[in-house]
């Protein structure tokens, strides 16, 4: 599971394409466990028996993913290393990114991180 970080654009009121705005940059990959199918299927009758598993979880994502993506990709749109061309293409640094920067490593304490 990875976080990703769009630029936001206007979506219809019934909220069908939220969240479908241009890719600037998507997360390190968070580990979460593989489920057996009868607690799948136990999950969607019963959720609420499933709520602190499934915190632990969006926690777990919040961050090592979230916390670190969006901080440093509003931190690129600051410094002016993304532009957007008349067909909404993202480009970082110059080169054209058809799924976004992909963060890979992130040490933010050292200013490092390692992008595909």
């Amino acid at each position: 599971m990875r976080s990703s970080a769009i630029i936001a654009t206007p979506y219809d009121l019934d909220g069908s394409d939220m969240d479908t705005g241009p890719l600037l940059a998507v997360g390190p990959e968070v580990a979460i466990p593989q489920l057996p199918p009868w607690m799948l299927d136990e999950l969607k009758e019963n959720p609420g028996d499933y709520e602190p598993f499934l915190k632990t979880i969006q926690n777990r994502l919040k961050i090592n993913s979230d916390w670190k993506t969006l901080p440093l990709a509003v931190q690129w749109v600051a410094e002016g290393r993304y532009a957007l061309d008349d067909d909404n293409n993202v480009y970082f640094e110059g080169d054209k990114m058809q799924n976004g920067v992909q963060i890979t490593a992130l040490d933010r304490q050292k200013g490092e991180f390692e992008v595909k």
